[in-house]
């Protein structure tokens, strides 16, 4: 499977910011998915940010949206002194169906997994954490899930 079948690079004016100046800002510290140098190595990448743009699954019109929304804020925070290598995937676009858009995260979340590489994802609704659950299909694992939703 390939990665940059289902993820499109971050955008490009989420790295404007000026705060973004300081080079220990979250923005700084993140091995991002670019237009020009295309995704990033995941060697050593422990976690790994992934947005959807989708939100026919949702009451909450818009959220689609949140992806990019909630890595403005993302971005300025201030990195500790963590050991901790993360990466920032890009947006896995709303596919014809919403089912296609469940399953390309389905399988995006199973590929990080596999890789020992925890997915954290931004924006849709709440019906995408069944895909997620459904990633460890196969990884004879057991499962733990947080959800932060309103």
């Amino acid at each position: 499977m390939r990665l940059e079948d289902f993820l499109a690079p971050v955008n490009e004016s989420l790295l404007q910011d000026s705060s973004l100046q300081e080079p220990n800002r979250v923005g700084n510290k993140l091995r991002l998915h670019r237009e020009v140098s295309g995704l990033p190595d995941l060697d050593g990448v422990q976690v790994a940010v992934l947005g959807v743009m989708d939100d026919r699954g949702s009451t909450n019109a818009g959220c689609a949206t949140a992806p990019n929304a909630i890595r403005t804020f993302l971005y300025a925070l201030f990195w500790n002194q963590w050991e901790l290598e993360a990466a920032d995937l890009g947006n896995i676009y709303a596919g014809e169906t919403h089912e296609d858009t469940l399953t390309a995260l389905q399988q995006v979340c199973h590929h990080l997994l596999k890789a020992q590489i925890i997915p954290v994802v931004l924006g849709g609704s709440q019906d995408l954490t069944y895909a997620c659950s459904r990633a460890y299909d196969g990884l004879e694992q057991t499962v733990n899930l947080a959800a932060v939703d309103a």
